[in-house]
């Protein structure tokens, strides 16, 4: 195994970043490679002032598969809400007792790799990420349960609606009775149409912002949008050939009712942020049905082959918030995966 080696960086630079884009370039996956792209970390990192690490694995000269995590701290999201002082206060102590290391994808390997090595480079990771201290909610491979305390282990699992070589016909009949109820009875109402935010209209980029801020202060949510860095990092993302795009229920093609984002690359995308008003509750309106139709559509449309639901809590304790978020996914009939993620 000694054609096998390994370079471990603190962080993504110019000569890496270009490593990775070449690699994911050349190989095709099926997951989401925005997620683990020089372009979506570098964002993160600036964003919430956190940092990442990355380890890439050669044989030979020949890049073979790579690791990234992201190292982060309690509260993050929230923090980068509060004025510059109080930031600037409190990111150093959360950071220094407060962080922890997560990760999308275990690891990301080329095709066709060998038994042989994907054990070797499995082994190396399993020690780096024996050194982590505090891990949060990421994925490892069945095959490395065993090298972690029970208690540390848990199961998650997703939805992905599989729409290579399919028509909407062909996934329409997949859906529940009760998800075709629901669809009937909104496209019906003439009133509620569903649209993709027009990110080359700053003014109404400026009104979907300010609709999420009130919004928010309803559901708690702490997500802070701003209309300048939208518009720029959805350019920024489709100049690298991937896909970001908001969808939006409104009602008399005026009032916003509901938003979610989808976000990947040309192949696979993953659902996010879905922001419901207190008006689409009141109307009994079931705004994600209705977005995740479209999506649907929009993926058939532009050749995406997978439509990633984004998760659920797979285990009999679940709450009831949680079997609501499973429900309204299953709907959709959709393969469904389960996975191990680590918690320590």
């Amino acid at each position: 195994m000694s054609n096998i080696s390994f370079i471990e960086y603190d962080g993504l630079n110019k000569k890496n970043s270009l490593i990775l884009e070449k690699f994911l370039s050349e190989n095709d996956f099926e997951l989401n490679t925005l997620l683990i792209s020089p372009i979506w970390i570098s964002k993160l990192i600036t964003k919430y002032n956190i940092s990442c690490q990355l380890i890439i694995f050669y044989e030979k000269d020949e890049v073979i598969a790579f690791h990234i995590r992201l190292n982060e701290f309690r509260g993050y999201i929230r923090v980068r809400n509060y004025p510059f002082l109080m930031r600037s206060l409190l990111t150093p102590i959360l950071k220094l007792f407060f962080s922890y290391s997560m990760w999308r994808y275990s690891l990301i390997t080329k095709q066709n790799i060998s038994s042989e090595n994907l054990q070797y480079i499995n082994n190396c990771l399993e020690i780096s990420i024996n050194r982590i201290r505090h891990v949060k909610f990421s994925p490892i491979y069945d095959t490395q349960n065993t090298n972690f305390d029970n208690k540390e282990i848990s199961k998650w699992a997703t939805y992905i609606v599989n729409l290579r070589s399919k028509t909407y016909f062909d996934i329409n009949t997949l859906f529940s009775r009760s998800l075709k109820r629901s669809l009937k009875k909104i496209r019906n109402n003439t009133s509620i149409t569903c649209e993709r935010l027009d990110f080359s209209d700053k003014k109404t980029v400026k009104n979907f912002v300010n609709w999420v801020q009130i919004i928010q202060k309803n559901t708690g949510k702490k997500i802070k949008y701003d209309a300048e860095i939208l518009i720029q990092d959805q350019k920024d993302f489709s100049d690298k050939k991937f896909i970001y795009e908001i969808f939006l229920v409104k009602l008399n093609l005026d009032t916003i009712l509901g938003s979610m984002v989808i976000y990947g690359d040309r192949n696979y995308v993953n659902e996010a942020e879905l922001n419901i008003s207190l008006d689409a509750k009141k109307m009994n309106i079931i705004c994600q049905d209705l977005i995740r139709d479209e999506v649907i559509k929009f993926c058939i449309k532009n050749g995406v082959s997978f439509y990633d639901l984004s998760g659920f809590n797979p285990n009999k304790n679940r709450s009831k918030k949680e079997e609501g978020i499973r429900f309204g996914k299953a709907k959709f009939n959709a393969n469904e995966f389960h996975y191990s993620i680590l918690n320590r």
